[in-house]
């Protein structure tokens, strides 16, 4: 008798080696084709920040020890981001090109991992056609261009990994399997709280028996509670993110923009979201597994995004998880549908790649803002990468993301190779201009422009401007939340000045946030009037104990 083909249950017989192969170049050639213009990207936003937390600590000091990690963020605990920088630094140093290179492979590796976990299912030309669909979708044009995001890619690769070890073991009868599994579950978590609720997914999923499923979810779901002790440990907080949560009232209408913010509100994005919603809803009519996978994954997407709903129309990164379970959705429940003949299988094929077109043609439109803001950082933050150590870098929109740069450059190539940054016309009249060039940013042209020679001018004018006027700064804390306020004035400009992490920080007379200091922060406050006069504060001093309260007034 001959032997029997090796199967992957519902998803047929297992395909030679060669031809799996074959499907995750495929893979990698449309990553490479749809976003392979990220590696020429460069540092935005957050990175910075990383960077400077990745260069000071080791990552057992940035997963254990809350004041270290504070020091980054008291909104949010993603030490595994941190990591993952900290490894590029190790491997190329703060080359972008290299970052953008391992950004990509994240992107791959959950297209190639959901390859993997729909093959249980269904067969490799469906499994392919539900990763591929991830790969086109519009949250991913943007994530993938915004090395800062990259904890969303990681924490969902770890997560689509746990699923497949876990459903892997229940099928194979491989229990040693769920060990790989609940490690990666655990650093999805680590990566971004939003993959926490994973362990509710595992008892649905339709492989084995609901007593194995439930066994096996054990250690997933211990997790839960592990992982909110650790987030209070190290923030102070069980829960809580950026600030307030949102509005109770504005939650559902956000919520049910999802559909149009992943594909458009265009005719082609509405008839996209019928198709989508048709195929879920045959779904739900015709496989049994999908009226018990389908509620529980969706509430599983949902939770945590409820919180933040708000941003959700300017957070691309809040919707990949979304868009990921869109793709899986339609090969899964059109992937075994098509076996009813040929009619079926064409109008399910066209409809998988109707969905993947017009969702990569949506993020498409979307990014032509993001380039320009893309290029908007690279412009004032190349002359810190440069290694000329002659530069003056004054820039004054982008202040904090320069003075955290120049930390990092000098960091890896020591302060003799690295320009200085400067705040503001105080900061220029104090620093010892021998040598040295001033390089600011000029908004008309977009580029950075020599003013050397126009110093002595500018620093004329701005003494002119400067009056010693009434000044009033108040800040207190109270168990991590810090509230600022700034007076006496209701018009005008408050900007705190530090040189050493924050650089030139716009702020509004009244504001609370999140923050815990290791140590304490020495800035100044400026002023600027409608009336065009300038006043400071003198050096103030912030953050040397929990629960303390700074009132400084003239």
């Amino acid at each position: 008798m001959p032997a029997r083909a090796p199967t992957t249950a519902g998803g047929g017989p297992r395909p030679p080696w060669w031809q799996t192969a074959g499907y995750l170049l495929a893979l990698a050639a449309l990553t490479a084709a749809l976003h392979g213009d990220a590696l020429r990207g460069w540092w935005t936003w957050d990175d910075p920040e990383i960077l400077i937390h990745a260069v000071r600590y080791h990552p057992w000091q940035y997963y254990t020890i809350p004041g270290i990690w504070c020091e980054q963020t008291a909104a949010f605990l993603t030490p595994t981001l941190t990591a993952s920088f900290d490894l590029d630094l190790a491997i190329a140093g703060p080359a972008p090109g290299w970052f953008f290179t391992h950004h990509l492979l994240s992107v791959w590796g959950i297209a190639a991992a959901t390859y993997a976990l729909l093959r249980v299912w269904i067969r490799p030309p469906w499994a392919l056609l539900g990763a591929a669909s991830f790969l086109c979708s519009a949250p991913l044009v943007a994530t993938s261009h915004t090395l800062w995001t990259r904890h969303y890619h990681e924490g969902l690769l770890l997560s689509v990994l746990a699923v497949a070890l876990f459903t892997w073991s229940i099928r194979d009868r491989r229990p040693w399997l769920l060990v790989p599994a609940v490690a990666a579950a655990a650093l999805a978590m680590s990566a971004k709280e939003t993959f926490t609720p994973l362990a509710l997914v595992l008892p649905a999923i339709p492989v084995g028996t609901l007593r194995a499923r439930a066994r096996a979810a054990i250690p997933f779901l211990v997790l839960i509670p592990v992982y909110l002790l650790w987030r209070y440990w190290m923030l102070g907080v069980w829960v809580g993110s950026y600030g307030p949560p949102a509005d109770g009232s504005v939650i559902g209408v956000e919520l049910l923009r999802i559909p149009t913010l992943l594909f458009g509100d265009d005719l082609p994005g509405l008839a996209v979201i019928g198709a989508v919603l048709a195929v879920v809803g045959l779904g739900l009519w015709q496989l049994r597994s999908a009226r018990t996978v389908v509620p529980v994954v969706l509430a599983v997407l949902l939770i945590p995004v409820l919180p933040v709903a708000d941003m959700l129309v300017v957070a691309d990164r809040l919707l990949l998880t979304f868009a990921w379970a869109t793709g899986v959705a339609l090969a899964a429940i059109l992937g075994p549908l098509s076996r009813r003949g040929r009619p079926w299988s064409t109008a399910a094929v066209a409809a998988v790649i109707a969905v993947a077109v017009v969702a990569q043609i949506h993020g498409r439109g979307r990014q032509a803002d993001e380039i320009a803001e893309a290029e908007w950082f690279r412009v004032q933050g190349a002359p810190i990468a440069s290694g000329d150590g002659d530069l003056l870098v004054w820039t004054t929109d982008l202040s904090t993301f320069v003075t955290r740069l120049a930390v990092v450059y000098g960091h890896h190539r020591g302060a003799a190779a690295t320009p200085g940054v400067i705040l503001d016309e105080l900061d220029l009249l104090q620093r010892d201009r021998t040598g040295k060039r001033v390089l600011s940013y000029d908004q008309e042209c977009g580029c950075m422009r020599d003013v050397t020679g126009e110093v002595d001018g500018l620093l004329a004018d701005w003494g002119r401007r400067v009056r010693v006027r009434p000044l009033s700064a108040r800040l207190e804390d109270d168990r991590g939340w810090v509230t600022a306020d700034f007076g006496p004035y209701a018009e005008g400009r408050y900007v705190v000045l530090e040189p050493w992490r924050y650089g030139r920080v716009p702020v509004l007379p009244h504001a609370t946030t999140r923050a815990r200091f290791r140590e304490p922060v020495a800035f100044r406050v400026r002023y600027d009037s409608p009336e065009g006069w300038i006043t400071y504060s003198p050096v103030l001093r912030f953050g040397d104990e929990p629960g303390e309260l700074l009132e400084w007034s003239r």
